[in-house]
Order: structure tokens, then C-alpha cells, then sequence
């Protein structure tokens, strides 16, 4: 699995790189698997998404809140507050050495609390992507 992750985030860094533009002036079509279709107007309730547990949940509305950020100054506010409560306030992360993961907070089948995914994990990259075009 962490090769995988590696893969995967070497790729996306070199189509970062190797683009002219930057990640979220991709095409919808492109970027479709990563963001949800979430109002453009009014703030999420993050805290809610924490309590909830899901980084997954998490990284979807928050990729999608950065896409709407770069016309939003609601959803640029939305999203900064997001960021902030998922880098500084997760109930539930590993931090060991330079390995930085965001764990669920419900058991999945017979794995209790703490596992953690790779959709989540690589989705996590791209938004860390997505928030330095927005903030840089």
C-alpha cells in the first residue's frame, strides 16, 4: 500500500510540475472523482465532518470548497477554516517523523477505530496542492 502512495504522489507531483497550469484549472472531467457537488454559497460545518471521523468526507468537500474559493471570497473563508481544523484539530492522526496521516474515527467491519485509507491519504495530498495555488 505505501507503494502505491508513492506512485501515486509521484505522478500527480510530476503533472503538477510538467503543467502549465496548476491543479485546479484541470478540466471537470478530469478532476470529477475528487470533488462533490456542494453548494457554492454559505459554510460547511466542519466540525460536524470531524466529529463524523471521515477524511474522506473531509477532503472531497474541502477540494471542492478550493475550486469554488478562486471566485468565492466565502468559499476562500470556508475553506481556510477547513484547512485549519483538519492540518491543527483531527481527533484521530499519526504523526511519526515526516509521516503525517489523518485516521477514522468508526470501526469499518471488524477494524476498529484509527485505520486509515489510501483514497483519502492521496486525496489529502491534492487538496495540500490545491490550498498553496489558492494561499500562495
Amino acid at each position: 500500500m505505501r507503494r502505491l502512495l508513492l506512485i501515486l504522489l509521484i505522478i500527480l507531483i510530476q503533472l503538477t510540475q510538467a503543467s502549465a497550469s496548476n491543479i485546479l484549472n484541470y478540466s471537470d472531467i478530469i478532476l470529477h472523482p475528487f470533488f462533490s457537488e456542494a453548494p457554492e454559497t454559505g459554510k460547511t460545518d466542519w466540525e460536524a465532518l470531524r466529529h463524523k471521523g471521515d477524511p474522506l468526507a473531509v477532503t472531497t468537500a474541502l477540494f471542492n470548497r478550493l475550486r469554488q474559493a478562486r471566485t468565492s471570497p466565502i468559499a476562500k473563508e470556508d475553506a481556510s477554516a477547513a484547512l485549519e481544523m483538519f492540518l491543527n484539530r483531527w481527533p484521530n492522526t499519526t504523526r511519526e517523523g515526516r509521516t503525517f496521516r489523518w485516521n477514522y474515527n468508526q470501526p469499518y467491519n471488524q477494524i476498529a477505530p484509527g485505520w486509515w485509507s489510501g483514497m483519502d491519504i492521496f486525496l489529502s495530498v491534492v487538496v495540500l496542492i490545491a490550498a498553496d495555488e489558492v494561499y500562495e
